[in-house]
């Protein structure tokens, strides 16, 4: 959790109630935020949100509180060194802020493989979301040579991979992907839009008379190529599983491959889901 988020745009300290927090999950064992109720409660553009609820994520990026079990996708919580033992934390692995910033440009660049520099939610986070920034700490990066430069035929922009990423072979396939909507490839949807004219947004907060497909639509793909989007339809208590809805582009022809590979990736979907 980055802290100056949270007192920027809900005005909570998570820090004053982290004497208070550790001490009720040590004398009670471990907890779930519901459990917790300390502080004050605010509206924020996200819902609304306890400052101990907040403490508690706080506690968990620092290191002092750890996931002991989950009921569904609610976690409960204890003391760190209760669940692995005492371990010995620096207060901080980066000898200077430059340290940091390079490590971290660099790890997001390494988790989208590709990136222009551009400001999106794909470059969200301290220091990396300041364009001015960015643009030095991306020099350095070169000149340490952790990132290369590339050039698209047909595009202006620079482009940015980590080092080596061009040498990695790859083998494309006649195989149909289901692409996560927050999945790190379409995090920079205005780059996904300029690279393969494929315009998506995840329409889950969009009122749905508003909506242009649905509610929870996957994009996707076939080998290297965004042909589509497709809508799940589960009843998990009857176990049933079907295809609500397919929308193909525009350029797209269902060949007898590609329904055959769409086929295999709705099976293989499926599995994962139960």
């Amino acid at each position: 959790m980055e802290l100056h988020s949270v007192q920027k745009y809900l005005e909570l300290d998570p820090t004053e109630l982290h004497d208070d927090v550790l001490t009720i999950i040590k004398q009670n064992g471990p907890l779930f935020s519901k459990d917790i109720t300390l502080g004050e409660s605010k509206k924020g553009t996200w819902g609304s949100a306890k400052q101990s609820t907040l403490t508690i994520d706080h506690l968990f990026h620092l290191g002092r509180l750890g996931i002991h079990s989950r009921n569904g996708a609610v976690k409960r919580y204890d003391l760190l060194h209760k669940l692995i033992g005492d371990v010995a934390f620096e207060s901080c692995p980066f000898e200077s802020d430059e340290d940091f910033i390079l490590y971290y440009l660099l790890r997001r660049i390494k988790s989208m493989g590709l990136v222009w520099n551009k400001s999106s939610v794909a470059f969200s986070g301290l220091h990396i979301q300041n364009k001015k920034i960015r643009t030095e700490y991306l020099h350095k990066l070169l000149q340490l040579q952790l990132i290369e430069e590339v050039k698209i035929d047909g595009i202006n922009e620079v482009f940015y991979v980590p080092n080596g990423a061009l040498d990695i072979p790859y083998n494309l396939k006649d195989m149909i992907s289901f692409i996560a909507p927050l999945d790190n490839v379409i995090w920079d949807r205005q780059l996904i839009k300029k690279l393969f004219d494929f315009d998506y947004k995840w329409e889950v907060y969009t009122p749905a008379k508003k909506r242009k497909y649905g509610y929870y639509v996957l994009p996707i793909l076939f080998k290297n190529t965004f042909i589509g989007r497709i809508e799940f339809e589960t009843y998990r208590k009857q176990g049933d599983f079907q295809v609500k809805q397919i929308w193909w582009e525009p350029h797209i022809k269902l060949t007898k491959k590609i329904q055959y590979a769409l086929d295999r990736a709705i099976k293989r979907f499926e599995k994962y889901i139960y």
